[in-house]
């Protein structure tokens, strides 16, 4: 592994962490558990399908062709290209 995607596995897991830090403060996680455990089966299974649907539909969303105006800014000088559709 590169030290690029060191860094962008450690920034990620950090994002990750304050996320789930700034949802969950000043609740009772005891709270949170015991919600969860009594929820109905069908809907936890529903909650986790529904979630994996979106994330594979983002991944699998169509994109603008590679030759399109619209379809990413690249910085040449560092070689850093993302995707962006708001000057479209």
């Amino acid at each position: 592994m590169n030290r690029k995607n060191i860094i962008s596995a450690i920034i990620f897991i950090l994002l990750a962490v304050l996320t789930f830090y700034v949802i969950f403060k000043g609740n009772d996680m005891e709270a949170v558990v015991e919600s969860v455990r009594t929820l109905h089966p069908l809907y936890l299974c529903a909650a986790v399908a529904t979630a994996f649907f979106f994330v594979s539909a983002e991944g699998l969303r169509p994109r603008p062709p590679a030759d399109s105006p619209c379809s990413s800014i690249i910085c040449r000088r560092k070689g850093i290209r993302f995707q962006t559709v708001l000057s479209c």
